[in-house]
């Protein structure tokens, strides 16, 4: 994987120093429109637009939006693997699978069914080229959106919670992540356009991380608070954690 996005690299790269004329092209041809594809941990992988203006050789003003929705019910898990993150779905298109870890103890809590939901993002952006002859550019701008919800629920049986096995017992776990409301997105990456009026490139950017709420609802047994504790602690650390997302974008396009 990493040895594909770096060959991508060094192409765009080498069409930059090749085609483009960037700098005079910003002013010729400054309204940009691309087609972008994207992945990372922001979102998942999507397509989407970029559309923005070169106002001058060294600022962009850009929005980027990325309108995908992922939803997919999951019911039923099969005896021999319980991940919650590798099934198939009943329903719904699905990239990214699982808010959850693949835990092992995880697993084996036993859930039968799974709600996974992701709405799309958008951000807007300013670049700033150093160079006038150069395509390379820093960005720094807004994020919107990518709010993530999942819930999983347990057959009615006998569980562990905290120090304490319950019979007859269901649980119910949600996690949420709320959307992304102008957080601030950086990073950096390279656009080319050519004499023709084609553009392209690439970019990376990070943002910090929006918490997930997490809610565990039980029905069956009234449960103690020593082991309501101790089981939330437990599945907060199951909750794939990463303290600063990434999202790295190739885009093709025209300049007008």
């Amino acid at each position: 994987m990493y040895k594909k996005v770096i060959n991508l690299i060094i192409y765009f790269f080498t069409i930059n120093l090749v085609y483009a004329n960037s700098g005079n092209s910003r002013n010729d041809s400054a309204l940009q429109f691309q087609l972008t594809g994207t992945g990372g941990s922001t979102g998942g992988a999507s397509v989407g637009l970029s559309l923005g203006y070169h106002i001058s050789k060294s600022f962009y003003f850009g929005v980027n939006s990325f309108p995908q929705y992922q939803s997919a019910e999951f019911n039923t898990f099969s005896n021999d693997n319980l991940s919650p993150s590798t099934q198939t779905p009943i329903s719904g298109s699905i990239v990214k699978t699982s808010i959850f870890t693949d835990s092992e103890k995880l697993n084996e809590i036993g859930f039968q069914s799974k709600d996974y939901k992701q709405k799309g993002s958008s951000h807007i952006e300013i670049r700033i080229s150093p160079s006038e002859t150069s395509g390379f550019f820093f960005s720094g701008g807004g994020l919107w959106g990518a709010s993530e919800k999942e819930t999983l629920s347990t057959h009615s049986g006998t569980h562990k919670i905290g120090n304490t096995s319950y019979s007859n017992t269901t649980i119910k776990i949600t996690a949420k992540q709320e959307d992304y409301e102008a957080t601030p997105i950086y990073g950096f990456g390279w656009n080319w356009i050519a004499d023709w009026g084609i553009s392209g490139g690439f970019s990376l950017y990070w943002h910090t991380k929006k918490e997930f709420d997490l809610e565990i609802n039980y029905i069956g047994s009234t449960i103690s608070d020593t082991d309501k504790a101790l089981h939330e602690k437990e599945i907060e650390s199951y909750i794939i954690s990463d303290k600063m997302p990434y999202r790295f974008t190739f885009s093709l396009g025209g300049n007008f």
